[in-house]
Order: structure tokens, then sequence, then C-alpha cells
């Protein structure tokens, strides 16, 4: 079950604990270590969908189910792995209304920065197995990786449904 969380400006974040199992894991981290580097980062972002994959349907339905009682559906999703050196510079996700990470594995607590609107900070740290959900403006960033943290995350984008 999603809940709310994060300081007041913050007030439209979600997180959840998603369970992943062992497959779900280790085909997810088989797809990004089979990946090239681009922009600072390893990225199956712009090829087929990575929850399409036929041993990804059942994590894709989970999410899914979490995002339901928003009115929200998946659109575009991919999954990323930061080796030292890596980053990611702040953005967002325009044409979507909602975007998640999802905290796959880690040797270390590098985890996302947002950014709100009034110039406010928050520092989500990784924690294997969290879903966070936040509004897709918002901007986020990942910090340079001093250290080969190997940290893999799984990143998706949702619409509303159409009422």
């Amino acid at each position: 079950m999603l809940k709310r969380y994060w300081p007041e400006s913050f007030s439209a974040f979600y997180k959840t604990k998603i369970q992943l199992s062992k497959n779900e894991r280790d085909q997810i981290k088989y797809i990004v270590y089979n990946e090239k580097e681009k922009d600072n980062v390893v990225t199956t972002f712009g090829k087929p969908n990575i929850l399409d994959f036929p041993s990804l349907i059942l994590l894709k339905d989970k999410i899914q189910k979490i995002i339901n009682p928003l009115n929200l559906s998946l659109t575009n999703n991919w999954a990323q792995l930061y080796h030292a050196d890596n980053y990611h510079v702040a953005h967002n996700h325009p044409l979507s209304n909602y975007s998640g990470i999802i905290y796959i594995d880690s040797k270390g607590e590098d985890g996302t920065l947002f950014f709100d609107q009034s110039g406010d900070v928050h520092h989500e740290k990784f924690e294997k197995n969290n879903l966070v959900l936040f509004p897709s403006h918002m901007f986020h960033q990942t910090q340079y990786q001093k250290v080969n943290n190997e940290r893999i995350i799984l990143a998706f984008n949702c619409v509303f449904n159409a009422l």
C-alpha cells in the first residue's frame, strides 16, 4: 500500500516496499550488466520496456496494483546501473504525471535528491525494495558516485487513466 510521506512541500510523494523475487532481481541485473554506458550511466532507457520481458511480467503486475488506487497506468520503464564516476544530472520526466523508482540493489546508501519549487531538497536514501512515486515535473538527480556501489534501480513513468 502506498503511503504519503515527506514534508508538506513534498506531500504528493508516496513510498512503499515491494517484494521482488530472486529471479526478478537477477533478470534486471543481467539486463543492465549487458548494456553499455551512455551519458554517465548504464541504462535501458529508449529500448523496449524492461517490464515487458516475460520474466518481469509479474513485477509489472505488482507495480500496477500499487499505483491503481491513484488511477495511474504504467507507460515507459527502464533499468539503470551506476558505477564509480557515474551520475545523473537534475532532470524531470515530461509527458507523464507520476514517475517511480524502485531501489533494486546497491552496496551503499546513495539514493536520489529531489528538489521542490521552493528550493527545498529531500535526499531519499537507497533502501533495497523501496518504491518511491513522485510527481513527474519534480526535478531529481543522482549524485556523483565516488565509489563503485553498483547502484541498480528500475524507473518508470505513469499517466492518469481516462475517466
